[in-house]
């Protein structure tokens, strides 16, 4: 564990570092090897390893400073678990692929208006092109701030999107808890609330990936009056399951949907 201070005052070429591995107590990601990639261990402390071995590692998130880190400098196969509740006041886009988030029973908290933003950037989570990624042990309050609680979201000729959510719950937002967009999302435990539009609305995009969108319900507690809305702006397939829950409102396909399927299985 150590601290690197450059202090250059040559002519000419500037000196240069690159680290591929070790722990270092201040922030070194300007000096991160190519093929390197870091988390942050429970004491604060940056571990930098390659990004082939990082995975699986765990970057301990204890405030908005850290969450940003963890956007900022996001590998494939991380888990990133909050060590405390705090406001949040940027959108949280995943973009590596089997990154669990694991919010280990705190509170994210939206703090500032972002629900009329463009498409894509007004959720609190959203997720684009990128599987396995889990969304466990957490309480998002959108505080009628954001659009959309989690916005998954499959882009044309892109990989499909895949979420597992677990424990999880989402209450305050403008629109839905959950959109999903031509991505497979499987719900287990989700709790919501609140949501101006709704639990979870299923949508084949005319921009999305003609994929189709799957969805599987294991067990929910809807508290919403739209608790399920299935649409298909694409007319291509969507599957839906449910297969225990609750829900305070319809669980529908809207009028004119073609080639969606939902079942209900006791």
């Amino acid at each position: 564990n150590f601290d690197i201070e450059i202090d250059d005052k040559s002519e000419g070429d500037n000196a240069s570092i690159e680290i591929v591995n070790g722990s270092f107590t201040s922030d070194v990601s300007d000096y991160l090897a190519s093929n390197s990639a870091f988390v942050k261990d429970e004491d604060g402390n940056y571990v930098v390893a390659d990004k082939n071995e990082i995975k699986d590692a765990k970057f301990y998130i204890a405030d908005e400073g850290d969450l940003k880190e963890a956007i900022d400098n996001q590998a494939d196969g991380v888990t990133w678990v909050l060590k405390d509740s705090f406001e949040v006041k940027e959108r949280i886009k995943i973009t590596k692929n089997n990154v669990t988030f694991d919010g280990n029973g705190k509170t994210l908290t939206f703090a500032t208006d972002i629900s009329g933003a463009g498409n894509g950037n007004n959720s609190f989570i959203e997720i684009n092109d990128v599987e396995g990624i889990v969304i466990k042990d957490i309480n998002l309050d959108g505080n009628n701030k954001v659009h959309h609680g989690i916005n998954i979201f499959t882009h044309a000729d892109k990989t499909q999107a895949e979420l597992e959510v677990d424990n999880v719950v989402i209450e305050n937002c403008k629109g839905y808890a959950i959109t999903n967009n031509a991505s497979k999302v499987t719900v287990t435990d989700l709790e919501t609330s609140g949501n101006g539009w709704g639990g979870i609305n299923v949508d084949n995009s005319k921009n999305g990936d003609d994929c189709g969108a799957e969805l599987i319900i294991n067990n929910a507690n809807i508290k919403d009056s739209n608790s399920v809305k299935i649409e298909n702006a694409n007319n291509k397939n969507i599957d839906a399951v449910i297969k225990d829950g609750t829900y305070a409102g319809d669980v529908f396909i809207a009028d004119g949907v073609e080639n969606a399927k939902l079942r209900i299985i006791s």
